[in-house]
């Protein structure tokens, strides 16, 4: 008399490679997916913040015998983090550039709203023609100002 057991596992083992084979191939499409998919994911840009740690302190464009001046903290948004370093080895540059933006702006055009924002684009328009000019290409996204202060 036969084994039924015996039986089973003497067929199983012919025709099991080949339900085994399949996912085995499967698994490893889906491993080299996956490592592309982490590949992909290291080489897509991230948008990298670069605070200048000193807030620029400068006085105002005047006209008459009163002094004002303009306080600003500032934050350069970059296309990419890994340029980072980049902005860091020309910080000096880009610093003369905004002191020179904000310094040349009036107490009427820092003090209101659409000023600001005038002086927000003009700044990004200094950094942006300094980092193009230095490093060839754009790596300049936005600035913002994270305080302001005109008095």
């Amino acid at each position: 008399m036969r084994n039924p057991l015996l039986s089973f596992l003497r067929n199983s083992c012919i025709v099991l490679p080949f339900f085994i084979l399949p996912s085995i191939a499967l698994a490893s499409e889906e491993a080299t997916s996956e490592e592309s998919q982490e590949q992909v994911a290291q080489a897509v840009a991230v948008t990298g913040y670069y605070e200048i740690k000193d807030p620029f302190i400068t006085n105002l464009s005047s006209t008459g015998n009163k002094l004002n001046y303009i306080k600003a903290q500032v934050v350069i948004v970059l296309l990419d983090s890994r340029d980072i370093p980049l902005l860091e080895e020309h910080e000096a540059l880009i610093k003369n550039a905004i002191v020179t933006t904000l310094g040349s702006a009036t107490y009427a055009e820092a003090s209101q709203d659409s000023g600001r924002t005038k002086l927000i684009e003009s700044c990004k328009k200094s950094v942006t023609e300094i980092t193009d000019q230095i490093i060839g290409r754009r790596i300049v996204k936005n600035v913002m100002f994270t305080s302001y202060l005109v008095q």
